[in-house]
């Protein structure tokens, strides 16, 4: 039970005790104020003017204590008035509290407007996109629909172009293929040709004599250019170079090979070496005693003649087979 409770029920029982004495020492003005004060404290909060109701408090113990008369009277006006002030004080309070409590909701009210407000203003922004977005997408449709009827177009030139183009390579390609017949014969003529110039080199040849001893040189005719193997058709034809060098009687036959100084010099030294093993493979091939057999290449470094042209350039790239004793 609270503190103001219990108050309020000792008030209303001391009153109900005054009541209930004797008729000649009964205070009347202190009975029915007494009485009014508990019904007020019944019906307010003594919380709201609690300064107010300690006054009235005071002022009805010093009644009670009181035995002059003259003072009671003076005690019973302030009584009345006291119990008045904390009436208006409480009145007072509970208005302060109501225009708190119409305040904040107004403040409510102002905020729950302005997000109202915002809100609104949002969705007019969030119209004005939508339409824009609606617009820009109907612009784009148009646009696309004009590029797909341009492409259709194109594509429609297009076909007729390639029609056209796929039947001038047709013609074309009938023609390429005609000449490159007629090349295919030319250069079986030509390697005939060839064939028949190289044998006929291979039959004439003979060593040659030099201070170092018998070499016998096999020009660049017997190579494709840049290539570094011989012919099968060539290897299987070098049948009178075995000959000599089997009927020389040579301890070694050291087979070298040479380039130009045309190109990098590591590439002309590595074709030097690849055609000499060639030579070298193709009489091993034939039945040269492969223990007798050595092939080296030198590159661009023993040039027999001038680099500077042509006939000089094909004259340094040679295989030389050397027969030593």
């Amino acid at each position: 039970m609270s503190e103001r409770t219990l108050f309020i029920l000792g008030m209303t029982l001391w009153a109900l005790q005054l009541t209930g004495c004797s008729t000649t020492t009964r205070d009347l003005g202190l009975d029915r104020l007494s009485a009014q004060w508990a019904r007020e404290l019944v019906d307010s909060d003594r919380t709201l003017a609690p300064q107010a109701a300690l006054q009235v408090d005071a002022l009805l113990v010093r009644w009670r204590a009181s035995e002059n008369r003259k003072e009671r009277t003076e005690l019973e006006f302030l009584v009345g008035q006291r119990i008045a002030v904390y009436r208006a004080s409480v009145e007072l309070a509970q208005q302060r509290m109501l225009l708190v409590e119409q305040k904040t909701e107004l403040e409510q009210l102002k905020q729950r407007r302005t997000a109202q407000v915002l809100e609104s203003a949002h969705l007019e922004s969030e119209k004005l996109r939508l339409r824009g977005l609606a617009e820009r997408e109907a612009s784009e449709m148009a646009q696309a629909q004009a590029e797909v009827l341009l492409a259709d177009r194109d594509a429609q030139m297009l076909a007729r172009d390639l029609a056209e183009r796929e039947a001038a390579l047709a013609n074309e390609l009938a023609a390429a293929q005609a000449r490159k017949a007629e090349l295919a014969e030319q250069e079986a003529a030509l390697r005939g040709a060839q064939v028949d110039s190289l044998r006929a080199e291979l039959s004439g040849l003979k060593p040659r004599q030099t201070a170092r001893g018998q070499v016998i040189t096999l020009s660049e005719k017997f190579f494709a250019p840049g290539q570094a193997e011989l012919s099968a058709k060539i290897a299987s034809d070098l049948q009178p170079l075995w000959v000599i060098v089997s009927k020389s009687g040579a301890a070694r036959v050291i087979i070298e090979g040479h380039t130009d100084s045309k190109g990098s010099e590591s590439g002309n030294q590595k074709l030097s070496e690849q055609r000499a093993s060639s030579v070298k493979k193709a009489l091993i091939a034939l039945g040269a005693d492969a223990a007798k057999l050595e092939s080296v290449g030198f590159g661009e470094a023993k040039p027999i003649t001038s680099n500077d042209t042509a006939f000089g350039r094909s004259q340094n790239r040679r295989v030389e087979v050397w027969l030593e004793k």
